[in-house]
């Protein structure tokens, strides 16, 4: 268990710690010169029972509350230091105020320096500290002489003996607030681990940077451990090539790699303290984990805020911060992290606002649940497992727990999911009863037809569902009803059974309109003209100006992109690698991996390319006739 003394500025925090553990905490020169903490100090004993008991001595001077906001970031009991000649002083309740915004419950109240007032200036300091603290237990001590340090000892012991750690669920994650180089050793990071459990040998990341790490050895509770796990202090060996105290500050996060995801923008719940105010866009100092950062303050909703920070931070959902004003004088108010992963746009839309009410829920499955009925475009599974600090086999429980259509990293609700396939049948329908003489309508089409514009991905994996179950059929980049034949007239029949041979038999090369015009007698203007039109009914693809394709021949050239992707490791294949792969000529190379790129294939990256889609999601090689 780790305990903090928070409370003014020599009311006696470090005297105190010192006759609870033998050790004096303030080891800084101008300290010792002061009087007067500046840093954090630490100490450790074991309880009666053999537990280890952790201290943190915050300082207490109105211009340290950044440091002492630093050292009760993960702490799990308070004493309350409150010195009998002085008091409660500002700091006292500027340090309560933050203990409650920080979700810290668990606090005892140590009367200090009894032996410089009579016994009714204690009571009375007592009495003020029972109103503030109700059920707190209290006790009375004169550090110094050792005076109601037995009781105060006994009473730790007990807490510490009764605590259970929170579960090591979770991946790894621990709040730095300290780094430095000891002789033979290297960097060695100290903190409060939040999450998941650390053994010697594990690869780590440094949150943000992203700079590599592995854990070369391990102390919890100022002990050899061979792991550290959620609710313990650590200090962390660290060994790297790059790694050094320089690159390492306190308020970075040591976490396992999944849940390097620095962010600069926060949704989250918010509380005001007593008589504080702040206008939206206002500079604030944001104070989360251990980490002091500046960045302006924005109200979405009562209750619900956003903070766009001056930099990344780690931060992931129920965290807990506090915000102070913009001189750094005063503690504003503090609350937990909702979606450390906000949007800028669209921050105040009553369906923005709907996600965060879903999102805010405790339980995970619970959140997901709500999550999928609130955003119509699905949830981005993977960044919910990162936001919730979710590993791969808790991430599935919660899938198991939700009624949830998974497409790729995407899940939607299965009644959005339904939805959407009527839909997708109602539209095709529709389309055929409008137009007639077409095959059916494209993708782009198709998303319109379906209504409230669906993601791509979602509208995708449902056609490929229906494709499955043959309530739909694909020819070229075109869906229809799989009874559905498009209806010609006479004539224009009769130029389609003329042309369509011809095309066919060109194969992944088809003859260009001036080498159809030259092959049926006629104009290759009249040819153009027809072929476009045969194009806006999804009997040919129109690739370039003068170059029309049959679906299947379109088909076979996507499939090739596709199999020069695989290839390689990195996905990517070249224009004169796909060239060579289908012998169709420099310039038709270009033409068609232009139309690819149309189609939403492949996508161009520099002189390269990569597949987006699988092909047969896009373009069949059926060829059906028009009966």
């Amino acid at each position: 268990m780790i305990v903090a003394t928070v409370g003014h500025v020599d009311h006696g925090k470090t005297a105190l710690v010192k006759a609870l553990t033998g050790v004096d905490t303030d080891r800084l020169p101008e300290e010792k010169a002061r009087g007067l903490s500046i840093e954090l100090g630490f100490a450790y004993r074991e309880t009666r029972s053999g537990r280890s008991l952790g201290f943190i001595d915050v300082p207490g001077h109105e211009r340290l509350v950044h440091t002492m906001l630093a050292g009760v970031a993960g702490i799990h009991h308070a004493l309350v230091v409150v010195a009998a000649d002085d008091g409660p002083m500002p700091q006292t309740l500027e340090h309560l105020a933050i203990l409650s915004l920080l979700g810290i419950g668990s606090a005892s109240v140590v009367v200090t320096k009894v032996d410089r007032v009579d016994a009714s200036r204690t009571g009375e300091v007592a009495a003020r500290m029972r109103t503030m603290l109700p059920g707190a237990p209290l006790f009375e001590v004169d550090a110094l002489r050792g005076d109601g340090i037995d009781a105060l000892s006994a009473h730790l012991d007990a807490l510490a003996d009764a605590w259970t750690p929170p579960p090591a669920r979770g991946r790894f994650r621990l709040a730095v607030d300290r780094c430095f180089t000891l002789s033979g050793a290297g960097v060695v990071v100290t903190g409060t681990v939040f999450a998941g459990t650390v053994r010697p040998g594990d690869s780590v990341l440094v949150c943000p940077g992203g700079l590599r790490a592995r854990v070369r050895g391990l102390r919890a509770h100022d002990r050899e451990a061979g792991q550290g796990s959620a609710g313990a202090r650590c200090a962390l060996n660290l060994a790297g090539e790059e790694v050094n105290r320089d690159r390492i500050r306190r308020g970075d996060w040591i976490v396992a790699e999944p849940l390097a995801a620095p962010t600069s923008r926060l949704d989250a719940s918010f509380r005001f303290l007593k008589d504080c105010a702040l206008r939206g866009g206002e500079r604030v100092h944001v104070h989360l984990g251990a980490k002091q950062a500046a960045g302006r303050f924005f109200v979405l909703n009562e209750g619900l805020i956003q903070l766009s920070l001056d930099e990344p931070v780690g931060a992931l959902w129920g965290d807990r911060f506090v915000v102070r004003d913009w001189q750094a004088r005063r503690t504003m108010g503090g609350g937990m992290v909702i979606d450390p992963f906000a949007p800028a746009r669209g921050r105040s839309r009553p369906e923005r606002l709907a996600a965060l009410q879903a999102m805010s829920r405790p339980d995970a499955a619970e959140a997901l649940r709500a999550l999928l009925e609130a955003l119509p475009d699905g949830v981005d599974l993977e960044r919910f497992a990162v936001a919730r600090n979710l590993t791969a086999g808790e991430l599935e429980q919660q899938f198991g727990a939700a009624d949830m259509i998974r497409v790729g990293p995407t899940g939607f609700a299965e009644r959005q999911w339904a939805s959407l396939r009527e839909r997708i049948i109602a539209g095709v329908e529709r389309w055929h009863r409008e137009h007639p003489d077409s095959w059916g309508p494209d993708d782009a089409q198709l998303r319109a037809l379906a209504g409230a514009h669906p993601p791509r991905e979602m509208l995708a994996a449902c056609v490929r569902a229906l494709l499955d179950e043959s309530r739909l059929q694909r020819r070229g980049n075109r869906l229809h009803a799989p009874q559905h034949r498009p209806v010609l007239s006479t004539q224009q029949l009769a130029l389609w059974e003329r042309v369509e041979p011809l095309l066919a038999a060109g194969g992944t090369r088809p003859p260009s309109v001036g080498h159809l015009a030259a092959a049926l007698g006629t104009t290759p203007k009249e040819i153009e003209a027809f072929l476009a039109h045969a194009a806006e009914l999804g009997f040919v693809l129109r690739v370039a100006g003068n170059r029309f394709y049959p679906p299947e021949g379109i088909a076979a050239l996507a499939r090739a992109a596709g199999d020069l992707a695989r290839r390689h490791d990195d996905g990517l294949f070249s224009a004169a690698e796909f060239r060579d792969r289908t012998g169709i000529g420099r310039n038709i190379t270009i033409e068609v991996l232009e139309f690819l790129d149309r189609s939403g294939v492949t996508q161009r990256v520099g002189e390269r390319r990569r597949l987006v889609r699988p092909p047969e999601e896009v373009f069949s090689d059926a060829s059906v006739s028009t009966g």
